[in-house]
């Protein structure tokens, strides 16, 4: 199982900072910034809440305690099961359900046709970011969120010689600047890898983390009907 050490020791190999400008700190800064944004973007991490029916609720709180790793702005559901368990899963359709927002500003899901039995299960499926820490990481993914890491390490190592070639004179500025120029280079083919890595398109626009869509069928006996 990879490590945070593991991406630590992945990142200085790439960037090959002999001389120290960029500090530890910062290495780990650009880590973390990688998985919990660019990467949980690209795999976000897919978690599954059960709520448990009473036979009075409907709706419940989108929070830390019924749905664990929730993150604002960030996690979508994708779907919502009942009863849970069945055979063949029963997946709601989009309008028996919706994320609701109340007077408090805490964000609610909301059944709209059902009110689940006592004892039912109602299984929710919904995305997070990953932990900036990545003890949650899957091995199979670490080349290539280990070259997102170091790109933006890269970066700001690109960033740093910048500034110290425009403050320096002479033979000094030449260098420095040749080394931002070669740190500039080193990023963009460590986020050409990292696009590789996960089949990122540059000239798609990427999708969101979950996605809802509504398709319009006509049905064999003329009619319309609505599946998601």
């Amino acid at each position: 199982m990879k490590t945070f050490a593991d991406f630590q020791q992945g990142v200085a190999e790439r960037i090959q900072d002999a001389a120290g400008k960029l500090s530890s700190a910062a290495i780990d800064g650009c880590i973390r910034e990688a998985l919990a944004g660019r990467y949980s973007v690209t795999r976000p991490l897919r978690k599954v809440a059960e709520l448990t029916g009473n036979g009075l609720s409907y709706q419940w709180e989108i929070d830390s305690e019924n749905f664990p790793g929730w993150s604002q702005n960030f996690s979508v559901i994708s779907e919502v099961e009942y009863p849970a368990g069945d055979r063949d899963p029963a997946i709601l359709e989009k309008d028996e359900w919706q994320v609701y927002w109340g007077a408090n500003g805490v964000p609610q899901l909301r059944l709209t046709t059902i009110v689940p039995g006592t004892g039912k299960i109602v299984r929710v499926r919904y995305t997070a970011p990953h932990a900036e820490d990545a003890s949650d990481f899957p091995d199979a993914d670490f080349y290539g969120a280990v070259n997102l890491a170091a790109a933006l390490a890269a970066w700001r190592l690109h960033a740093l010689y910048n500034q110290l070639g425009d403050a320096a004179l002479g033979a000094d500025a030449v260098d420095y600047r040749g080394k931002a120029a070669e740190y500039r280079a080193l990023a963009r083919a460590l986020e050409t890898a990292f696009e590789a890595a996960f089949g990122i398109d540059r000239a798609e626009e990427q999708p969101a983390a979950s996605s809802v869509a509504e398709w319009r069928i006509n049905s064999e006996s003329g009619g319309r009907r609505i599946t998601h």
